[in-house]
């Protein structure tokens, strides 16, 4: 599992495990870095990641079928990240 270069300058993919309800599958995201600002003059990094995976990969069956026909809820469920970090070796600030 780790990271690897995407297809241009600022994007990346992670790949990790994720595990719901005690099941654990693979799960690939791709990350953009979104680039910096500051808080109150402490400099941030910015940072998203987003990706999907199938519910009922990891058990989570559960579905009602709608009266005009198909069902309720969905397989797939969207994930979506956005982080905030500090450089390295940048001083930690409790605020």
């Amino acid at each position: 599992m780790g990271a690897r270069a995407g297809p241009g300058r600022g994007v990346f993919t992670i790949e990790d495990e994720l595990t719901v309800r005690g099941i654990t599958r693979p799960v690939e995201l791709v990350a953009r870095y979104l680039g910096t600002h500051s808080d109150g003059g402490v400099p941030l990094l910015a940072f998203s990641a987003t990706g999907s995976v199938n519910r009922e990969d990891f058990g989570v069956t559960f579905n009602r079928a709608l009266e005009a026909g198909g069902l309720a809820i969905g397989s797939r469920i969207d994930i979506e990240i956005l982080v905030e970090a500090l450089p390295e070796g940048t001083a930690r600030h409790v605020l």
